[in-house]
């Protein structure tokens, strides 16, 4: 994109604000945002901690994040910033399989598993073990994932591409 995703403007807010703000609107209690060492400033007022990752890939991002949970955390979501078009209800149907158990909640629309991730507290820690990739954990034990049926094709779509980003913003408005 030549650009840091979660600073890239969606309808008078960033990607991260947007991402912040759905999930606590989808009933998120406490959003932890990852940046990498050197990353620039998230806005000012964002509704979230902040913790350093000091690699850019995936794993080590949810590891830092991990790292950072809280002692009361159950549960938690994977949820790309460049996947910041989710919808609200995407995101409360992800914390509904959580509550109700589920190790791994994955949404599915047209037959696909997209973004965010939904992980229980022990499957998310699984992250500070031998794990390469995110892909890893989610898929050592395929009995434990939970697919949640979605109507929001945003899940599989990101905002790699400036016509990604032309298409999110026209469908904001």
């Amino acid at each position: 994109m030549g650009a840091d995703k979660a600073l890239l403007l969606l309808g008078g807010e960033s990607a991260v604000e947007r991402v912040v703000r759905i999930c606590r609107a989808g009933g998120v209690a406490g959003v932890t945002v990852v940046r990498s060492r050197g990353a620039a400033p998230l806005p000012d007022g964002l509704a979230a901690e902040s913790v350093l990752s000091e690699g850019s890939d995936m794993v080590e991002s949810v590891r830092a994040g991990v790292r950072a949970l809280p002692p009361e955390c159950r549960a938690v979501l994977v949820f790309p910033v460049d996947h910041a078009m989710v919808a609200e209800a995407t995101v409360s149907a992800l914390l509904a399989a959580l509550h109700r158990g589920a190790a791994v909640a994955l949404p599915v629309s047209e037959g696909r598993p997209g973004h965010p991730i939904g992980l229980s507290r022990a499957v998310a820690c699984e992250v500070n073990g031998d794990i390469v990739t995110l892909r890893d954990v989610v898929g050592r034990d395929p009995v434990r994932i939970v697919a949640v049926p979605v109507t929001d094709a945003w899940i599989h779509r990101d905002l790699d591409t400036p016509e990604d980003l032309a298409a999110a913003r026209a469908e904001i408005g």
